[in-house]
């Protein structure tokens, strides 16, 4: 069975985009949700690349405390985990943005 990863990226004006995509055969969950993660933010790179007026601070909502705890701690021991940080380091040094990680608790009807 695959595991894939889901993103909603909602812009400003109400407009907002969904990926999603297979994580392969041997993904773990954790995997999966650093690879959702790490979509979004190389998603939010070509979007700004090619239309820098929509450059505005970011905010990523996570059900994944695992992951996110990892990040904080700066515990990449994981390879889906250090390709997540070098992106969002990356980002952060080519947009001057805020971005912030927010752990909210999943699967509670939470729109």
């Amino acid at each position: 069975m695959e595991d894939n990863y889901g993103v909603r990226i909602q812009y400003q004006y109400k407009t907002k985009e969904d990926l999603s995509e297979s994580c392969g055969s041997y993904c773990s969950n954790y995997e999966a949700e650093a690879f959702a993660i790490e979509a979004a933010v190389l998603q939010l790179t070509s979007v700004f690349s090619f239309y820098p007026e929509k450059t505005h601070n970011i905010v990523i909502f996570s059900d994944s405390r695992s992951v996110l705890e990892a990040l904080q701690n700066e515990s990449l021991q994981n390879s889906s985990l250090k390709s997540l940080f070098l992106t969002i380091d990356s980002f952060l040094k080519t947009y001057d943005v805020d971005l912030t990680l927010q752990w909210i608790p999943g699967h509670c009807n939470i729109t």
